[in-house]
């Protein structure tokens, strides 16, 4: 169990692509008076991106068999990582999403909340089903 297990299980590469996309939203969403980074920025950006590592460990998590099955040696599938790490890691990245998204209001709160609702129904069960594009969108 090394922290390069640990760094292949959440994608880290796939993670610097997080920033750029909330960026482009946050600013997006400002009026034009408001133009301008604030605290909050880096906030939302490392919320999203402990959202995302944990959605991609309960990928992971609730695929195993099929990624046994399939061959993919995946840091879960190979026995690299113990499931019951696994999802403790997911947890506390999902309970740090949460904290650090209170910081910065309210509704970064609810948002960040029923993304990982969605995120977790989407790993669970929801992308084997004809919703799978709109519950993954």
């Amino acid at each position: 169990m090394a922290v390069k297990d640990y760094l292949l299980m959440v994608r880290l590469p796939n993670l610097f692509t997080i920033p750029s996309n909330i960026i482009v939203g946050y600013i997006t969403l400002l009026s034009p008076p408001n133009v301008g980074l604030s605290w909050s920025l880096p906030l939302i950006i490392i919320s999203s991106c402990l959202i995302y590592a944990a959605g991609i460990i309960f990928n992971d998590y609730f695929d195993i068999e099929t990624d046994m099955r399939e061959g993919r040696l995946r840091p879960l599938s190979s026995g690299s990582i113990r499931k019951r790490a696994a999802v403790l890691l997911a947890f506390i990245f999902l309970a740090l999403a949460l904290v650090t998204s209170a910081f910065v209001g309210v509704l970064s709160f609810v948002v960040s909340s029923a993304i990982i609702i969605i995120a977790l129904l989407y790993d669970y069960k929801l992308k084997r089903t004809k919703i799978a594009a709109v519950a993954m969108g």
